[in-house]
């Protein structure tokens, strides 16, 4: 289970999901799934998208954002937003057109 789908507190509100945010606060992390959200893209491609970012860095972040659910890597060898990515990026986006 991600930390989005984090199971209600007593109180019947969703559990904090303080490691997906903290996953996203990470420098490039926001980026990373932006560019994700057009498809599923190999290491190589998503780095040459992503400007001045180290191969490193990228490395970290995919695995930051996987390990809370938020990204996968498919049957292709190719990174591609989780239903629950997806969710994510759909609120951002329609945020950031208000």
């Amino acid at each position: 289970m991600s930390n989005l789908d984090a199971q209600p507190s007593e109180r019947g509100r969703p559990a904090w999901p303080g490691n997906a945010l903290t996953a996203l606060g990470q420098r490039w992390a926001p980026r990373v799934l932006w560019e994700l959200d057009g498809g599923a893209l190999g290491f190589n491609e998503l780095r040459a998208r992503c400007d001045a970012m180290s191969t490193s860095v990228l490395a970290k972040r995919l695995q930051e954002l996987a390990e809370v659910g938020l990204v996968i890597l498919d049957d292709f060898d190719a990174w591609e937003l989780t239903p629950q990515g997806e969710q994510l990026v759909a609120g951002l986006r329609t945020g950031l057109a208000e």
